[in-house]
């Protein structure tokens, strides 16, 4: 999801004679940003916007269901369950972000250095999970009675964060070569976090419903701020960024790499984890009274504790890390002339899901407009098909928007992705 700023990057270092400068890219992407394509200047400051949604089981109206809160009526679940695979993942992130970059002449060296300094919120939810775990949560586990429900591999993790970020980015000549090399950090208040992780899961259910047989060994952890305010945190992110990308003179073709969010998540000292590594047989609850608030026995003095100590998992607060999801692009572009090019692109995500994305994106220039398609293969979503287009709008003003997955808008229901782009910028 990291490669339309390196296209930009890329074609037009290539274009440019060899004492020329680069236009400078970026360690925050974007699929839908082709704001470098046109944005040559390098002091500039803007606002982006990204949404993206991406699932491989669910389509659209069961997304927006579940995430607002609405009914999730049987058709509905029904449409999710068919689209299942014995594994599944879904992904929800979003980016608000205002920037500001300048270029240094001389930086450390003779040549010139791009730095940015930025200020965003981020939010990430992502999930893996198997088939016999989404038929249990949304149907029920009596359909797998006489039978081991497998919910091994499911994990979760969701946070929000407030960032501060800067980048340095050095433009390097060595030889016929044109280098450029790019660190990153990202530091900042976590809002909310939690994290599940249930490496080993079964479950067997009684054909009579009499008792069931758990065999499990998870993980949880979780906090939230109590206090809403601009200083409340459950913690805090740091995460590490680098690039690097490589010109032969005289080349039509060019190599990048990007290896993005190296770094961790740490709750605060009142954070709460529960862990368990055991197997179960569980009757039921005996109840005299189920609803006296004021009874021992009533089912309500039974708290997330008191239900979690039936599985004989160990409650402990503290202090607790989560690494973050690394994603690394590998990418090679190939100008065909002044007005086209190409660029083919491999994208790496270590969770929710590991399998490799594919993007393909032809680009069409002409003066200060650049469009194309974005075609994506693999990864979660499958087969997309997106477009972007950025131009300039006012003579110090530029503007990039996109659409990751054009099918969406027609045939919502044929569709479990979704994603949008918009940034506007301004020379100053």
């Amino acid at each position: 999801m990291l490669m339309a700023v390196l296209q930009g990057m890329l074609l037009s270092a290539q274009s440019l004679p060899s004492d020329s400068l680069w236009l400078w890219p970026s360690l925050h992407f974007h699929a839908l940003d082709a704001s470098n394509e046109v944005a040559s200047e390098a002091r500039q400051a803007g606002l982006s916007v990204g949404l993206d949604l991406d699932a491989d089981a669910f389509h659209l109206p069961f997304s927006f269901a579940l995430l607002t809160g609405s009914f999730l009526d049987s058709s509905l679940k029904q449409q999710a369950a068919d689209r299942l695979n014995a594994v599944n993942h879904a992904r929800l992130q979003s980016r608000y972000r205002l920037y500001y970059r300048w270029q240094q002449e001389e930086f450390l060296s003779q040549t010139p250095a791009l730095l940015e300094v930025g200020l965003s919120r981020y939010a990430l939810s992502a999930a893996r999970f198997t088939d016999d775990a989404f038929t249990t949560v949304f149907f029920g586990n009596s359909r797998f009675a006489g039978e081991w429900a497998d919910y091994s591999g499911t994990a979760y993790l969701r946070y929000n964060a407030d960032l501060l970020d800067f980048t340095l980015i050095k433009y390097i000549k060595y030889k016929n070569w044109r280098l450029q090399g790019g660190i990153g950090l990202s530091a900042g208040l976590l809002r909310k976090a939690s994290r599940f992780c249930l490496p080993e899961g079964l479950l067997y259910t009684d054909p009579q419903g009499l008792f069931l047989d758990a065999a499990y060994r998870f993980s949880l952890t979780a906090q939230a701020t109590t206090q809403e305010n601009v200083w409340s945190a459950a913690g805090w992110l740091l995460a590490g960024h680098m690039y690097a990308a490589a010109v032969p003179a005289g080349g039509r073709t060019s190599l990048a790499l990007w290896l993005n969010d190296l770094g961790a998540l740490h709750w605060g000292r009142r954070a709460i984890t529960y862990r368990a590594d055991s197997s179960v047989q569980f009757t039921g609850l005996t109840v005299q009274n189920l609803f006296s608030a004021h009874d021992d026995d009533s089912f309500l003095t039974y708290s997330v504790d008191s239900l979690l100590a039936h599985t004989g998992a160990r409650r402990s607060e503290g202090a607790a890390f989560a690494a973050l999801p690394l994603r690394a692009t590998l990418a090679a572009c190939h100008q065909w002339n002044a007005s086209l090019s190409l660029t083919v692109a491999v994208l790496y995500e270590s969770f929710p899901s590991q399998l490799p994305m594919v993007m393909l994106r032809p680009l069409w220039h002409h003066r200060s407009l650049a469009a194309g398609p974005v075609v994506t293969v693999g990864g979660i979503s499958g087969v997309t098909l997106g477009a972007s287009v950025t131009s300039r709008i006012f003579r110090n003003w530029g503007l990039s928007a996109g659409a990751g997955n054009l099918a969406a808008a027609l045939w919502p229901r044929a569709s479990g992705s979704a994603a949008l782009f918009l940034k506007i910028w301004s020379k100053v």
